[in-house]
């Protein structure tokens, strides 16, 4: 029995991250048009890196995400990522300048790149054969459910101010709690039988691209 809601707990606390990672940057965009209104000088432009600020933060702290946890336990990155989150995340609404949201925007960046590898590498690393077939399955699901469910609420909350809509967020808090509560330490598996190679050059220049 124990372990039976052991297994539920951990299988909660890693579907909430998979709720988190997906259309995080964007979760605010409904507010977008408000958030104009409440910044009339600045421009279009930087009022769009709103949404896309976070994104460019995302890529190079992803790459981060996998250094740190091979010098912190993986547990520990995710339990930073996750404060960092709801710290840029919901200290957006706070906002008194563009500025300041933008940087509040960056931060949250930083928390989803730290994150997502994690995110993902979990399933793979506490699940195995058919069970792990089926949280694939269920975390892909979540993702979508979590892109509707943010801009949904989102939007509702921006009817009544752009800094509510911010709020969101906050279920950051939920997965905070289940990962304290119910993720225990745990180190990446490493691939078996597979041979070291190299990337082709024409790889990276895509990815950058």
């Amino acid at each position: 029995m124990n372990s039976e809601k052991t297994t539920i707990g951990l299988k909660a606390a890693i579907l909430s991250l998979s709720l988190l990672t997906i259309m995080a940057a964007a979760a605010v965009s409904p507010a977008l048009a408000k958030i104009a209104q409440a910044f009339p000088d600045v421009s279009r432009t930087i009022i769009k890196l709103t949404l896309t600020l976070p994104a460019l933060l995302i890529i190079p702290f992803s790459l981060l995400s996998g250094w740190l946890s091979s010098r912190w336990t993986p547990r520990k990155v995710l339990l930073t990522g996750l404060v960092i989150f709801c710290i840029g995340g919901i200290g957006g609404g706070l906002a008194m300048s563009m500025t300041q949201l933008l940087v509040f925007r960056a931060v949250l960046g930083i928390g989803v790149g730290l994150i997502m590898p994690l995110s993902t590498s979990l399933i793979a690393d506490f699940f195995d054969g058919e069970a792990r077939t089926k949280m694939m399955g269920l975390s892909g699901s979540v993702s979508h459910l979590g892109g509707v469910l943010f801009l949904v609420v989102s939007g509702w909350l921006a009817c009544m101010s752009w800094r509510h809509a911010f709020a969101v967020y906050s279920l950051a808090i939920v997965s905070l709690v289940l990962v304290l509560t119910c993720l225990p330490e745990w180190e990446r598996k490493k691939a078996q039988g597979r041979e070291a190679f190299k990337i082709p050059g024409g790889v990276w220049i895509c990815s950058l691209l």
